[in-house]
């Protein structure tokens, strides 16, 4: 697996399907921030020219529905993600949570999407909107030093200080001191 963060703006993605899997695709795409989205809900429908999308969703359809619109896909080099169908995904969802500007995602390699999910939950309860806050004060001091043009080794010097300052790990790990 290659964990990436793709620019919203820059995706043109296709969902095909109606149902509850689709729904939570939906949402991930517009809690990312992705606008150019086309929801086709009913597969029998093909007026659409796949080459115009860069990442292609399905969920809720016939595997025989979903398989030609992967080798569709395939063909035509479009990342497609099937739900709960993995050799028909090139790429599988994470379990994902979000504290302000920090994501974290957590990964089986779409072999266990549950436990996934699982360390999501812990994920949640550890980087809350007090974490959240803190982060906040880390990025506008990190835009002063940067601002002031301060070195690479400055930077990661300065800012190692500010996150230690915080005691933002201190909460959930007596380990985490850097």
């Amino acid at each position: 697996m290659l964990p990436i963060i793709l620019k919203p703006s820059i995706l043109n993605v296709l969902v095909i399907g109606k149902g509850r899997a689709t729904d939570k695709r939906m949402e991930l795409l517009a809690q990312s921030g992705v606008t150019n989205i086309t929801h086709i809900e009913n597969p029998a429908i093909t007026n659409y020219n796949i080459t115009d999308y860069n990442l292609v969703y399905v969920g809720d359809i016939e595997f025989t529905q979903a398989e030609k619109i992967a080798v569709e896909a395939r063909i035509n080099k479009i990342f497609i993600n099937v739900e709960d169908t993995k050799p028909l995904c090139d790429f599988h969802v994470p379990a994902i949570h979000r504290s302000g500007n920090l994501l974290l995602t957590s990964s089986t390699n779409g072999t266990a999407p549950r436990l996934a999910r699982k360390v999501k939950q812990v994920l949640e309860k550890m980087f809350d909107a007090e974490f959240a806050a803190k982060t906040k004060i880390l990025e506008s001091e990190r835009m002063k030093l940067m601002e002031a043009k301060a070195s690479f080794d400055e930077l990661i010097e300065k800012s190692d200080i500010m996150i230690e300052k915080t005691g933002i790990f201190k909460k959930f790990c007596e380990k985490c001191r850097f």
